[in-house]
């Protein structure tokens, strides 16, 4: 069974993206290696396998979760990646949302009524969308985020204020992977705040 605690654990101590760095140290001085082509790193290769002989050798339970966190995080942005690139180039009207609650609507209803809340909200709008909870940075405050592919009236959120922000595709931008990448990593920011197993939510279709 996961274990949440060491999970949240790593992510809030940032191993994870040590392990991040040192995994491409050592990717990108084994294709200089091959190719001659050189990439920038913000780790040279020496310190890189000092840390790696440092985690797996004196932290190995944290260095194995710190890998596992890695890969599924790689895995769900390829995922979300995929769903909103799909969007992007099946619709025009695909915007990015911010929902927040009001003051009494967070005193008076649980996380799990919330996240329905916003469940039903966007069924009732799409059969496409993905979306998941944040807590703002300085208060800590609960909201979410979501990406759509239809128009949504900015006042139909009665539960507080709702942004909407046209997303435009460019297929040679990297605008989805980069919006993909933050949505996906909410899921991060979740768990880290309260160890608990939280899912992004996503349309069935």
């Amino acid at each position: 069974m996961p274990n949440y605690r060491l999970k949240a654990q790593v992510i809030s101590s940032g191993i994870v993206s040590e392990y991040k760095h040192i995994k491409r140290a050592i990717w990108a001085d084994g294709w200089k290696r091959t190719t001659g082509e050189i990439f920038k790193n913000t780790m040279d290769i020496e310190t890189a396998e000092e840390r790696r002989f440092f985690y797996s050798h004196l932290m190995p339970e944290e260095w194995k979760e710190a890998e596992r966190v890695y890969d599924a995080n790689k895995h769900q942005v390829s995922r979300v990646k995929k769903r909103i690139v799909q969007m992007l180039t099946t619709s025009k009207h695909c915007v990015f949302l911010t929902l927040t609650f009001r003051d009494d609507v967070l005193a008076s209803t649980t996380s799990e009524t919330r996240r329905q809340y916003v469940r039903k909200f966007l069924k009732q709008y799409s059969n496409h969308y993905v979306a998941n909870i944040d807590y703002g940075g300085k208060n800590g405050r609960e909201h979410y985020h979501a990406v759509v592919d239809e128009r949504i009236d900015p006042n139909s959120w009665v539960y507080g204020n709702l942004d909407v922000k046209k997303v435009r595709y460019n297929p040679e931008s990297k605008s989805p992977v980069k919006l993909a990448k933050y949505v996906a990593k909410l899921t991060n920011h979740a768990i880290k705040e309260t160890t608990k197993r939280c899912h992004l939510i996503y349309s069935r279709r």
